[in-house]
C-alpha cells in the first residue's frame, strides 16, 4: 500500500510546486500591468498639470497686456495734461518777470 502512495503524494507534490510557479508568475504580470497602468495614469495627469499651467500662463499674460496698455494709456494722458498746464503757466507770467534762482 505504501508503494502506492508515495507516487501519488509525488505527483501532488510537484504539482502543488508547479501551481506555486504558475501563480507567481501571474502575480510578477499582474504587479507589472499595475506598474504600466501607474505610470500611464502619472503620464497622463503631469500633462493635463502641465496643459492647465500653460492656460493659467497665458490668460494671466493676456490680463498682464491689457493692464500694461491701460497704464501706458493713463501716462500719456497725465504726460498731455502735465504739457498743457505747464504751458498755460508759461503764458500767464509776465514776460520779464525773472526766475528765482536760489
Amino acid at each position: 500500500m505504501f508503494r502506492m502512495k508515495t507516487p501519488f503524494f509525488l505527483a501532488c507534490g510537484s504539482a502543488l510546486v508547479m501551481l506555486l510557479l504558475n501563480t507567481s508568475g501571474l502575480a510578477q504580470s499582474r504587479a507589472s500591468e499595475v506598474k504600466e497602468t501607474v505610470k500611464t495614469d502619472a503620464r497622463t495627469a503631469g500633462q493635463a498639470v502641465a496643459h492647465s499651467a500653460k492656460t493659467v500662463g497665458h490668460a494671466v499674460a493676456d490680463k498682464s497686456r491689457e493692464v500694461g496698455q491701460a497704464v501706458a494709456t493713463t501716462s500719456r494722458k497725465v504726460g498731455h495734461s502735465v504739457k498743457e498746464g505747464a504751458e498755460k503757466v508759461k503764458t500767464a507770467v509776465k514776460p520779464g518777470a525773472s526766475a528765482s534762482k536760489d
